[in-house]
């Protein structure tokens, strides 16, 4: 459990965003994002609470695979025997392999 929201001085609303996981009854895991506000008075007591939950996991699951690919790609670009570069559709050079940068030095 996180502390609770940081009022802004002594009375004010104090805001936070935050992202967890959230394992359900049937053992699944989840992925929300939260965002809340409290309003305090001028004790700094919590007198107000309001915020919302979005679910994220399809989300962060396309994130997480998206991440792989990367890595798969970089993996195979950098054991590729041959010289080889990236560049980008302006003819940009972007990166090379390891056999590149040997010729290169």
């Amino acid at each position: 459990m996180s502390p609770p929201c940081a009022p802004r001085g002594p009375t004010g609303v104090g805001g936070r965003r935050r992202a967890d996981r959230l394992r359900r009854l049937d053992g699944s895991v989840h992925h929300i994002r939260c965002s809340g506000q409290v309003a305090r008075n001028e004790a700094g007591r919590a007198v107000r609470m309001v915020g919302s939950n979005w679910d994220i996991t399809e989300r962060k699951a396309a994130e997480i695979r998206l991440e792989h690919e990367r890595t798969q790609l970089r993996t195979l670009l950098q054991t590729i025997p041959d010289m080889e570069s990236l560049k980008d559709r302006e003819g940009v050079y972007l990166g090379c392999n390891v056999a590149r940068e040997a010729a290169a030095a």
